[in-house]
Formats: structure tokens, C-alpha cells, sequence
């Protein structure tokens, strides 16, 4: 049977990460086809670029152009295949953790005469950004060189990377650093004939040589500084040379990782056997050491966590490819992260973020080892500001201008203990969650309303959409700059989960003192949402203008967010199945859009006001309000089976709109589609983006495996009623049990520790207690 790794192996993809904050997810790349990471790296949200090459050079100093005839992408690596004559060069790319970006080449000779040949590593980097000659240094161990970097995100951070360029497996036979000014026409290339080191090429030694670097930044301008180190090869007939280099990142001593061990030096880092390096035939068997390294890396992850199987290619290629986003993202603890944790994407979303902190949570549950999931609270709870409110990025060195984004903690705290129950975490998250609804009611609802304000559209991560223009027409043109005011249903209902969560909390924690306090706040949200938000004559929920209290009318796919909660009751069905199964609305052919299709502002194509923006909720789908609104449908279809089919064809539809061009083999997850034909934001380059939980949904409503809340370890199997043939889900952490759930045409089957415990069919829900 074929692992995860090789299910999702494919020709179109590049992204690449060790599961600990070393990414290689260049959006848009131009040198997938040279060799090892020119279009650069990322160390958390530092990003350094390039990282380096390799080039193939005669003995006169020409460069062999490799001709790539094939390139192949698993999450564990990148292999990519070229021909230079009668050479056939197999690279391997791999990244490791610890800062670690790793190439291996082999380099076959299938002529019929010897050929001499040099492997050059090198890099080109900025002489500004250069610590100065002291801090480089050059030997056949490798070029070690420091870097001042900015974070990615908003460039107040600042730090030093220490790098390491250096062959793996045998020490180099020469080096060289030149500085060289640098030409405003012509961009920072792997090209080999326009460095220095060709120009300086010794025909005698043939080989790099020198060590040309000012003690500090030329006044010449811009300059970029050349490294490079050379290993000479005499490959014979039919035997091949191996060739492994590595670029080693590090941030500076304070902020590197808490589990970091040093990386072996010469001979060990890429697991290479050290013999037959020059091309000897018959020699010892080489491997590509990195690349398996990363390989049992991600097998030892899929093997912890839970897998499915199903007759649905969709959903069976979905499930096996969320897992590999979540760890493509994983950080583990540095600096300020306290705890392992999960990013919310790569380039500057390379960081915990609020936004998606809280779903990450929903789905990290779902490991045999919860510590991640209760670190993407934990860390946002340790850098909780004086006055209650949480940040909205935690950064690995600094806290300035952390922003701030409206998350939904109190349901996802719920969701974690219940699976992975420990009064511990509870009483680690309670009184800091007690803070945070503090501040939401003394800072966003001072009236005592019930409905709770938002002040800027980036808090709730929801740019250039008509739902703020309505209270004020410039809206969209606000960054946090906290300027307008209206009662939004999606942070009310946030709040509202948060104070009964809280309530909930508190009587497992024998805080019984605490319990009526929340119940009364939730209590009058719940009643502020039915008196002012609902609208019974459109049959919808709407955010409210504070001005006058009046309901604004905008339709958008927040408005659905109540169904979530038990503040609605069978009187608010009929208005849900009218607006959301609207085909003019919002029943698109690929629903939800954000924003209804009867608004004005609509554009199905990332327009606002006739220009193509990266964020903007106009219109376009995003995952992350999907995956509320199949929440809200899930709810909805307890009080009312007939919305269980339709629960089950959104699901399916949002499932299905995750792949390209609705090829089974080809998943993406990008920030937002058109609800017109699915296309993602390709132009944006941010694909493999966290901020929804579709693997959570895939088991609790197409396996069926629905926990309740209460922390008593209540479960209800109950599948929608999906097409499906066969479904088997194994490995699915609960309380200190594995779960297998199979689902055919027939019915259920629930097993628990290998021991089958429950069967039933398809449509009567199993109520289990565990």
C-alpha cells in the first residue's frame, strides 16, 4: 500500500518544510530547475534569498549546462533529473530541521571516456547585509558567514542568521569569497559565468581560489559577496560521483530552537556512505542520506497521526494532504514560542497567528499527542497583554505591532480537552480566557448590549467588503486603525461560545462561584442576537450599526455564523434554508461566497472597486468562513434531518473545490476561489494556507466521529449521508484510546483499542459514551 507520501507525490508543487519553522515555499520561483535553493528559505519568519546552487565546471572553468528533463515533489522532497552530454545527474532536495537546506547529487558518466569535472556550491549575497569580514570565515569544512535579516511580516524584526555552507560528506578541496559590485540591470542569478569566481578561475590549480572581502560595506554601491566551495571529481566509465552540500540557517543564539542539537560535521550530515565520492566503480552503495532523513521524518508524522481511506479520491487525497500543510507550518519552541505550535502559512503568514491559531486546535486534537494543539493556545496566552486582549501574531523576537484578529478560543478549548482531557491545560487557559472576555465586554461592548464591536475590518481578517463600507464608506481604505464601529455577528457569536465555554470550564474546575457570572453574559448575548441581529422578515442575522442599533442588511456568509449555536431554535430554520440555498445568494456553483451575490460590491473575481486585491471578502469563497458555515449547517441538521444532505453536498463541494481544476491528485488550500468556477488565488502564490479545519469536519461529519463538549466523553457516530462506497478511518486519538470507524453503504462500525464496540446504520446516530 502506498504511504501518504507517495499518494501525494507530484510534478507541480516545490514547497518543502521540516516541521519546525525551516520552510522552502518560494510563491512564485524561477530556479526550480537549477540546482539546490536559489529562490531562498525561510528560518520561522526570516527569510533568507538566495540560499545557494551548484554548479558543474570543466577544468578550464566552463560550466556543464544541465539540461532538467524531469522534476518530482513528495512532502518530503524534491527530485529533480538533468543530462549534460553523456552525463545523467539525479538531485534530491530536502530540508531538514534546524535551519538545515540540504542537496545530493549523483552524477553519472554513461560515455565510454573518464571525465574530470568540479562540483562549485556557492551563494550571492548582499554585502550590506554582510556582519563584516570578521564574520566570515572560509576553510574545507565549509564558509560560515552572518546575515542581518528583517521578519517578513511587518520589518520591525531584526537578526542575525549564522549560515554554513558546506559539503556533507567530504571536505571541499578549495574555496573562495569575492565582493563584487553589484549591476542595477541585471537581478542576482546562479548563473556561474557572471561570477567572480569564473573570472578568477585558476587554470593551473583548476579550481576556485581567494578570499577577497571588505572589512565593511564598499561606498561602491550595492555589492553582493560570492562563497564558494569546489570538490575536483574523475568519474569513470559507468560509475558515478556523489555530491552532498547544505546551507545551514540559525538565528541568533537567544532565538534558535530549544531543542536544537548541533548539526555533525563532515561526514555524517547527509548519511552518505563516504566512499566512491570520486566515481570509482564497483564502491560502496551511496544513498541520498538527507532526502531519507526527511522521508521516515513525515512517515514517523503520518504513522502518529490518524488516516482514511475511503471511495472518494477527494476526500481520501484531502485528508492525507492536511496533514501535510499543518506540519509543512509546525513550529516548535524558539525564542518567544514557549511551546510547539503551528504557523498560519508560508512568506510572512510563517508565524502564530490568532486568526488561525484557534483552528489549528480543532484539527492538532486529533494527534495521539495533544501538546500542539494546547501550544497554539498556550503561546497566544503567555503574551497576553496588560489590559486582557491577546495579540494577533506572536513574533519569534519581539512584540511590537503585534495587531490584533478575533478568534474563537472558548469552543476550540472545549474541543482539545475533549479528546485530550487535562484539568492541567484547563486551569493553564482559564483565568487568562477570563481576562480576554473581561476586555472584550469592558472594550467592544461598554454599553452592555450583548453585541460586541468591531473596530477595524482587519480584525476580523476580513478586508474590502460592503459589511463595514455600510457604517463607514472608508472602511476600506483603514488598516487597525480602529475607527469604525459595528456590532459584528461573527465576533458577538465568538464571544458568545467564549463566555458559555468559560461557564463550562469553571464547573469542572470547581470554580462554581464564576459559573453564573458567564452564563448571565452569554445569556443576554444570546438574547441581543435574536432581538437585534435577527431579521424575520429576510430571514437572516445581520451585524447592527451602534449609531441607531439598526441592523445594516448586508448579506454576507458571517451572517450564518449564529446556526453555530444554540441561540437559534426551528423558528430561524426557514430563513436558513432560503438565503443560503438561494442560487442568486449565496448557493453559487462553488458556495459559500463571502458576500452575497445580490450585493452590489460583489465580484466573484477578487475585485474591489475594479482593482484585483490580495484579501478581500467581497465575493470570493474562503475556506475559513466555509468551514464555519458547514459547522453552522451540521448544528442546523440536528433540529431538522432534511439540512443532513445538505450539510453533506456543502462539505463535499468545499472539498472538491480544494483541487486544481478538480483533478483528484492535484489538492491546494489557497486564501479564498471564485464561487463562480473554483479557481484559487493563484496570482497571490500562498498556497498550503491554514486557517480553516477541514480535517476536523472530514471526521466528524463525513466518518461521523462527533464528540460532544461537556468533557464527559459523550460521542455521537452520525456520517451525513455522503455518496460513498466505503470509508475507514484508523489511528483516531480519544481519551487514551485508537479509534477505527468504518462506514459502507450498510452502516457503521465503531471499534475502540481493536475491539469492536458499536454497529449501526447510516442516518440513526449512535450515542457512545467512551
Amino acid at each position: 500500500m502506498d504511504t501518504p507520501i507517495d499518494l501525494l507525490h507530484r510534478t507541480d508543487k516545490h514547497y518543502l518544510g521540516a516541521g519546525d519553522g525551516t520552510l522552502f515555499a518560494p510563491p512564485h520561483p524561477l530556479w526550480l530547475d537549477r540546482p539546490g535553493f536559489w529562490d531562498g528559505g525561510h528560518v520561522f519568519l526570516y527569510g533568507l534569498a538566495p540560499l545557494f546552487t551548484l554548479s558543474l565546471v570543466a577544468s578550464d572553468g566552463t560550466e556543464i549546462r544541465l539540461q532538467p528533463t524531469r522534476r518530482e515533489w513528495s512532502p518530503a522532497r524534491i527530485v529533480v533529473h538533468y543530462h549534460a552530454d553523456d552525463l545523467e545527474i539525479e538531485e534530491h532536495r530536502a530540508v531538514l530541521p534546524g535551519g538545515r537546506f540540504a542537496t545530493e547529487l549523483r552524477i553519472t558518466n554513461n560515455g565510454e571516456e573518464p571525465t574530470a569535472l568540479h562540483t562549485i556550491a556557492w551563494t550571492a549575497q548582499e554585502g550590506g547585509a554582510l556582519a563584516g569580514r570578521e564574520a566570515c570565515t572560509a576553510d574545507g569544512d565549509g564558509i560560515a558567514f552572518r546575515i542581518a535579516a528583517r521578519d517578513a511580516q511587518d520589518r520591525t524584526g531584526r537578526i542575525d542568521l549564522d549560515c554554513v555552507l558546506r559539503f556533507t560528506d567530504e571536505p571541499a578541496d578549495a574555496w573562495a569569497v569575492h565582493e563584487s559590485q553589484q549591476s542595477a540591470r541585471f537581478p542576482n542569478t546562479p548563473d556561474w559565468e557572471t561570477t567572480p569566481f569564473r573570472d578568477r578561475w585558476d587554470p593551473d590549480a583548476a579550481s576556485l581560489h581567494g578570499f577577497d572581502l571588505a572589512d565593511a560595506p564598499t561606498r561602491w554601491g550595492r555589492t553582493l559577496v560570492y562563497a564558494g566551495l569546489a570538490r575536483a571529481h574523475d568519474i569513470k566509465p559507468g560509475a558515478s560521483a556523489w555530491v552532498a552540500v547544505e546551507l545551514q540557517v540559525l538565528p541568533e543564539e537567544s532565538l534558535r530552537w530549544q531543542n536544537h542539537a548541533a548539526v555533525p560535521g563532515n561526514g555524517a550530515g547527509s548519511g552518505a556512505s563516504a566512499t566512491a565520492g570520486n566515481g570509482t566503480p564497483g564502491a560502496t552503495q551511496r544513498r541520498f542520506g538527507a532526502a531519507e532523513a526527511s522521508r521516515d521524518a513525515w512517515l514517523a508524522y503520518y504513522d502518529a497521526a490518524p488516516s482514511l481511506q475511503s471511495s472518494d479520491p477527494w476526500i481520501s487525497r484531502y485528508f492525507a494532504y492536511r496533514w501535510y500543510g499543518l506540519r509543512l507550518n509546525f513550529i516548535e519552541p524558539a525564542g518567544n514560542y514557549g511551546h510547539p505550535t503551528c504557523a498560519e502559512g508560508i512568506e510572512y503568514f510563517h508565524c502564530p497567528i490568532s486568526y488561525s491559531a484557534w483552528c489549528h486546535m480543532r484539527e492538532l486534537r486529533w494527534l495521539a499527542n495533544p501538546a500542539r494543539a494546547r501550544g497554539a493556545l498556550l503561546t497566544f496566552l503567555e503574551h497576553q497583554r496588560e489590559d486582557g486582549a491577546l495579540p494577533g501574531r506572536v513574533y519569534l523576537d519581539h512584540e511590537r505591532r503585534t495587531d490584533f484578529y478575533f478568534a474563537d478560543w472558548g469552543a476550540s478549548l472545549l474541543a482539545v480537552h475533549e479528546v485530550h482531557p487535562d484539568d492541567g491545560f484547563l486551569e493553564a487557559a482559564y483565568g487568562p480566557l477570563v481576562r480576554y472576555a473581561d476586555w472584550l465586554d469592558k472594550e467592544r461592548d461598554a454599553e452592555r448590549t450583548g453585541l460586541y464591536d468591531v473596530r477595524d475590518p482587519y480584525e476580523t481578517g476580513q478586508e474590502n467588503m460592503s459589511r463595514y463600507t455600510a457604517v463607514d464608506p472608508t472602511a476600506d481604505r483603514q488598516h487597525f486603525e480602529y475607527r469604525i464601529r459595528l456590532k459584528g455577528v461573527d465576533l458577538t457569536v465568538y464571544a458568545y461560545r467564549l463566555r458559555r465555554a468559560l461557564a463550562r470550564v469553571a464547573a469542572m474546575l470547581d470554580c462554581s462561584a464564576d459559573i453564573g457570572r458567564h452564563d448571565a453574559v452569554a445569556d443576554r448575548i444570546a438574547e441581543a442576537v435574536r432581538t437585534h441581529m435577527w431579521d424575520a422578515k429576510t430571514g437572516m442575522f445581520f451585524d447592527v450599526d451602534p449609531a441607531a442599533m439598526q441592523r445594516t442588511g448586508v448579506k454576507a456568509a458571517v451572517c450564518f455564523y449564529p446556526y453555530m449555536t444554540d441561540i437559534v431554535d426551528e423558528s430561524h430554520l426557514k430563513g436558513l434554508q432560503r438565503n443560503l440555498f438561494d442560487p442568486d445568494a449565496f448557493w453559487l456553483p462553488y458556495p459559500v461566497p463571502s458576500t452575497s451575490a445580490d450585493d452590489p460590491t460583489f465580484d466573484p473575481d477578487a475585485r474591489w472597486k475594479g482593482v484585483r486585491q490580495n484579501c478581500t471578502w467581497n465575493g470570493r469563497v474562503w475556506p475559513m468562513a466555509n468551514a464555519h458555515v458547514i459547522e453552522a449547517l451540521g448544528r442546523a441538521a440536528t433540529l431538522e434531518p432534511r439540512l443532513r444532505r445538505r450539510a453533506a453536498e456543502l462539505l463535499e463541494r468545499t472539498v472538491r473545490m480544494l483541487f486544481f481544476e478538480n483533478d483528484p491528485e492535484r489538492p491546494n488550500c489557497f486564501e479564498h476561489y471564485s464561487p463562480v468556477n473554483g479557481r484559487p488565488s493563484i496570482y497571490r502564490g500562498i498556497d498550503d494556507y491554514q486557517h480553516s479545519w477541514i480535517n476536523d469536519l472530514i471526521i466528524r461529519f463525513v466518518a461521523g466521529f462527533r464528540p460532544d463538549d461537556t468533557g464527559e466523553g459523550r460521542v455521537v457516530v452520525d456520517p451525513l449521508p455522503l455518496q460513498l462506497e466505503h470509508l475507514r478511518l484508523e489511528r483516531l486519538p480519544f481519551r487514551g484510546s485508537l479509534i477505527t470507524l468504518e462506514r459502507t453503504r450498510k452502516g457503521v462500525v465503531l471499534e475502540v483499542d481493536g475491539r469492536q464496540l458499536v454497529e449501526g446504520a447510516i442516518g440513526e446516530p449512535l450515542e457512545v459514551s467512551l
